[in-house]
C-alpha cells in the first residue's frame, strides 16, 4: 500500500518519552512523511493540532491528563476532518469499537511496528484501520 501525493504530516501524542522519540525516528525514516509535532499530553495536542493541521494524529490511549478516546473526540470537534489513529497497549475488544464511534480512523495495538506502519498507511489513504479480528467481530454484530 502506497500513500501518494504531497508530504504526509504526522503528529504524535505519547506520554512515554522513549516511545515518543522512537515513533518520531520510525516515522521520520519513511520517505514523504514528516513529523510536524510530538507531545506528551492531550492539552498540548488540543493547542497545537488545530494550528499545525497534520494529515494524521497518532494518539496514545492512556495519557496523563485525558484518555485517548476523549482526546480524539475533542480533536474531531475542533477540526472536523482530522484523522486520528489510537495506539494502545490495552485490549482492543472493547476500546476499538468505542474509539471508532468517537471519530477515530483506527485502533492499533502497540508492539508490532509492521502493523503500526500498515495502520498509519491505511488511515493516510482514507480508510479505517482495525485488526482483522475486530473487523470480523464488528461484521458479526452488525448482522444481529
Amino acid at each position: 500500500m502506497t500513500v501518494t501525493g504531497s508530504t504526509q504530516r504526522i503528529f504524535i501524542v505519547e506520554d512515554h518519552q522513549t516511545l515518543r522519540e522512537n515513533l518520531v525516528l520510525f516515522f521520520s525514516r519513511k520517505e514523504g512523511w514528516e513529523i510536524c509535532g510530538a507531545v506528551a499530553t492531550g492539552a498540548e495536542a488540543l493547542a497545537l493540532v488545530p494550528q499545525l493541521l497534520p494529515n494524521i494524529v497518532i494518539v496514545d490511549m492512556a495519557l496523563p491528563d485525558i484518555d485517548g478516546i476523549r482526546l480524539v473526540k475533542c480533536l474531531v470537534e475542533q477540526t472536523a476532518d482530522i484523522r486520528c489513529l489510537l495506539l494502545s497497549g490495552m485490549s482492543e475488544d472493547h476500546y476499538a469499537e468505542l474509539s471508532l464511534q468517537e471519530g477515530a480512523w483506527g485502533y492499533v495495538m502497540k508492539g508490532d511496528s509492521t502493523v503500526v506502519l500498515q495502520a498509519v498507511e491505511t488511515v493516510l489513504n482514507g480508510e479505517i484501520y482495525v485488526s482483522e479480528r475486530i473487523r470480523r467481530r464488528m461484521q458479526r454484530s452488525s448482522l444481529h
